[in-house]
């Protein structure tokens, strides 16, 4: 590992235009309410372009003019407020100091990368200095992000801001922003470092210019007739989505044996950074539309479903008052893709619209919005989860474009992968795109390497490399055995049903039901359902805590939430005693019965018919 030895503390002095108090933004108190007290000082970090020639005195004048700029950056937040109404609030100062923590790197250079150890048979061979300088800038970076968040931001007294730079002889060669959670997201930070970018090198430029959009502006804005149907449109369009969600896009089966946990993959590909703005010159839109058309053909292919809905990150930047708005706006929306088609062209146009879509509804208030999603689990019989997920906020649009299709193709072998394994965060499946120093680094993330092992992790990661780099030169036929033969549709064994839009694995099922009613010898069933599929009936016995299927739902629907891979039962039947044999449906089906109904309050809730 890299040592870097704190050597200075560089002061820079801003002065902004205003100070104010006000509310919170929605963004920023779903932000108090995701983050919660115990993590609430957390923070999102950038790694900012330092050109040839960068001073240190280039960095703290750049510094200070984004700081004077944008309120978020020097703001308080008291989040059990500052009066008798402990609603939280927010304090722009208008002006102060802020320290630049300089690290001075061994000059040798004796220090070497940590080592990324990757999965057997999935390792990127090394190739000569350049990597090895490559991994050298890696280490300096990750050891200086974690000085800066060594200790916890005191967010009622201290800016939300730090800023450390590495030099070596003198010279910066790195430099982090890190910004709470509170103050900044990761849109707000590719803004910051498009506008460092342009700071640092041109002297010139280092002009604060007119007061744009600031956090105090938009909770204003938020609270006004305007702001506040926005909110009421963003709960129906998630209530119309969530009728029809899978309990689990990505259902896998259990493939491995080696003890599950997390992992993530990140492939660092030049091919793609040159493939990219050529696909998305050619086809009209944005390097994150086509990455994510790319996700949605591979997501399709491998699952079998084609009406896909994913949990994404989106930009809430509607409206040009926010193009260069620096707070907390990202939030979670659904993009729903239909990805019945073979072109590639046709699903990248679908992949846009739908993202277009899921920005103008992508801002909500937490608490409102997860009791849309109970409502909908509630009568679904299932849980929201977000198992299959995106986060392309770190990719900017169009890219620059340069060389041909060729010169994308002869960059493949240059490209890279990299192993982390990152802190357990529950999903199945999950891609995120950054960039670093103009190269698109794409990772996709688990939490369950028994589903999804390492080796299907680099499989799809390639995947969506060829299947980016083939659109360079033109459409791509999806049913192409070229392009997409290396993901393979998921094989599901007779354990698995499909209840509904969902594929349910029936042990899972058995154990839901176990967990939930086995104290009253609940058993469940598999009945032949009308559009083809399975229908879910749970058996138990009526008891104290247990007279109406009503209740026998809420306990299923308690203990669903800890399964990806099976829903409720859709029909509960509640007998005054239990058979003998308490695993035949026709012994129970015998009995008599207390109470009968699917538990979500339907008037005309038949027992569906048949045996499994």
């Amino acid at each position: 590992m890299f040592e870097l030895t704190l050597v200075d503390q560089l002061v820079v002095a801003f002065k902004g235009e205003r100070a104010g108090r006000g509310p919170l933004t929605v963004g920023q108190l779903n932000t108090l309410q995701w983050l919660g007290n115990g993590s609430l000082f957390t923070s999102v970090e950038w790694v900012l372009d330092l050109p040839a020639g960068t001073t240190l005195d280039d960095v703290t004048e750049s510094m200070a003019v984004l700081l004077a700029r944008h309120e978020s950056l020097r703001t308080l937040f008291h989040p059990d407020g500052t009066d008798d109404s402990g609603e939280p609030t927010q304090q722009v100062v208008d002006s102060g100091e802020l320290r630049v923590d300089v690290y001075a790197v061994d000059p040798a250079g004796t220090g070497t990368a940590p080592a990324a150890t990757a999965p057997a048979g999935t390792a990127d061979p090394a190739d000569g200095d350049g990597r090895a300088e490559s991994d050298r800038l890696t280490a300096i970076t990750q050891v200086l992000t974690d000085r800066l968040q060594e200790a916890p931001f005191r967010v009622d007294e201290q800016l939300p801001v730090r800023v450390g730079v590495a030099v070596r002889d003198g010279r910066p060669i790195i430099a982090v922003i890190a910004c709470t959670h509170l103050a900044a997201d990761c849109g707000s930070l590719v803004r910051l470092g498009e506008q460092f970018a342009r700071l640092v090198r041109d002297p010139a430029s280092r002009t604060v210019g007119p007061r744009g959009h600031q956090p105090l502006d938009q909770a204003l804005r938020e609270r006004t007739p305007q702001g506040r149907a926005r909110l009421t449109a963003t709960l129906g369009y998630w209530r119309r989505h969530l009728v029809d969600l899978p309990q689990c896009l990505y259902a896998a089966p259990v493939v491995a044996d080696d003890g599950g946990g997390p992992l993530s993959g990140f492939l660092e590909s030049p091919a793609i950074a040159l493939a990219l703005p050529l696909v998305a010159a050619r086809t009209g839109t944005s390097r994150p539309m086509v990455l994510l058309a790319a996700y949605c053909a591979l997501v399709a292919r491998r699952t079998g479903n084609r009406e896909l809905v994913f949990a994404s990150v989106v930009n809430n930047r509607i409206g040009a008052h926010l193009h260069d708005y620096v707070g907390t706006l990202a939030q979670d929306s659904l993009v729903a893709v239909d990805a019945g088609t073979t072109s590639f062209d046709e699903l990248i146009r679908r992949a846009g619209a739908a993202s277009l879509i899921a920005n103008r509804h992508g801002m909500f208030r937490q608490d409102e919005l997860v009791e849309t999603q109970r409502a909908a689990g509630r009568a679904r019989g299932s849980f929201f989860q977000r198992d299959c997920a995106v986060n392309i906020m770190g990719l900017g649009g169009g890219g620059t474009v340069g060389g041909d299709a060729r010169d994308a193709v002869a960059a493949v072998p240059h490209s890279r992968l990299r192993w982390w394994v990152p802190p357990s965060f529950r999903v199945m499946l999950m891609l995120r795109v950054i960039e670093i120093g103009g190269l698109p680094v794409l990772g996709l993330t688990t939490d369950d390497t028994l589903r999804v092992p390492a080796d299907e992790l680099a499989t799809l990661l390639r995947a969506m490399e060829a299947l980016v780099v083939a659109a360079a030169a033109g459409d791509v036929d999806l049913a192409s055995t070229d392009t997409m033969a290396a993901v393979t549709p998921l094989r599901r064994g007779p354990e698995w049903l499909r209840v509904g839009p969902s594929w349910v694995e029936w042990p899972q099922a058995q154990q839901l039901v176990a967990e939930a009613l086995g104290a009253h010898h609940g058993r469940v069933f598999a009945l032949p359902a009308a559009d083809g599929g399975a229908s879910l009936v749970a058996y138990a016995i009526a008891g104290t805590g247990l007279d109406t299927p009503e209740q026998a739902h809420a306990a299923c629907l308690a203990a669903v939430e800890r399964h990806f891979m099976t829903v409720t039962p859709g029909y509960y039947v509640l007998c005054a005693d239990s058979p003998d044999d308490s695993d035949d449906l026709a012994a129970w089906q015998g009995r008599p019965v207390v109470a009968a109904g699917d538990g979500r309050g339907t008037p005309s809730a038949q027992v569906p018919d048949g045996t499994r």
